[in-house]
């Protein structure tokens, strides 16, 4: 499932990746009823060497399974996994990817053991398609911004260098406006997918809370029980308080009598507060 990329543009920042699946009755409830997940691959280019697998907590990367590749450079891993949760994939710490699992997952991979990142492509359920696609994406746009950052250093020292910079940097921030639009027409057509909590990632939270709560209200009812989405979720509650136009929180200050007095009561008057102010 290859992305057809528009070679005329140069450029590109890192993302990162994730995804998600439905239970065989219809719902999502993220932590899908099956005899376990399956990883099969094969890669080329191989020596022999172990692959290993991780679950990614939030705070840790935790070895799950490993194995050999084989004289063929096929491997194969298989267990169970409270929810649907993040894993990596790895022969070395700067040699890997990552997938999403659940008990139902059974993912077919294939790649160059030299280099996972670049070359690996998955095959597995819709959702296991979804974060391919966001992920595919995610590698050209690297790929483009490493070629955008060398073209600038061929300019470095050289008389029309800032020229070459300005427009190199305006190469730079249509190539961001055209992230945007491609993370924003993601979300639009992939409500409720997993992958989503990889997505939302890219976007300005300050200029786009209203994708940041649509997000959240549709994982919290496809997988209210996975602590991806219940750690996303309390960001977003942060986020919300915080958002322009939302009430502000409830402050309670002494006026200069020494009497508490709570600012929700002052709604509709001219108020001064003076936060530097301090009593002798």
């Amino acid at each position: 499932m290859k992305r057809v990329v528009n070679t005329s543009l140069l450029a590109a920042l890192l993302l990162s990746l994730i995804m998600g699946c439905s239970n065989p009755n219809g719902e999502r409830d993220g932590s899908r009823v099956g005899g376990g997940y399956t990883v099969k691959g094969v890669l080329s280019n191989s020596s022999g060497e172990s692959i290993y697998l991780d679950l990614l907590t939030a705070t840790a990367q935790v070895p799950v399974d490993s194995a050999v590749l084989n004289e063929k450079g096929e491997f194969s891993f298989s267990g169970q996994t409270d929810n649907m949760n993040f894993f990596r994939v790895r022969i070395s710490q700067n040699n890997f990817f990552n997938i999403l699992l659940d008990n139902s997952e059974s993912l077919d991979i294939t790649g160059d053991a030299k280099q996972l990142y670049y070359t690996y492509e998955v095959n597995g359920s819709q959702e296991s398609n979804s974060m391919f696609e966001f992920n595919e994406y995610v590698r050209t746009f690297s790929l483009s911004i490493d070629s955008l950052r060398n073209l600038l250093n061929r300019f470095g020292g050289q008389q029309n260098f800032d020229s070459a910079n300005a427009s190199i940097n305006n190469i730079y921030m249509d190539l961001m406006i055209d992230k945007s639009k491609f993370v924003k027409n993601f979300i639009d057509s992939h409500t409720g997918s997993f992958s989503l909590l990889l997505a939302i990632e890219n976007l300005n939270p300050q200029e786009d809370v209203a994708y940041f709560i649509n997000v959240d209200k549709d994982l919290m009812e496809s997988y209210p029980n996975s602590e991806y989405v219940k750690s996303f979720h309390a960001k977003v509650l942060q986020l919300s308080r915080l958002a322009v136009g939302s009430e502000a929180p409830q402050l309670l200050l002494n006026d200069p009598n020494g009497q508490t007095i709570s600012l929700s009561s002052l709604r509709g008057k001219v108020v001064l507060i003076d936060f530097w102010a301090s009593r002798p």
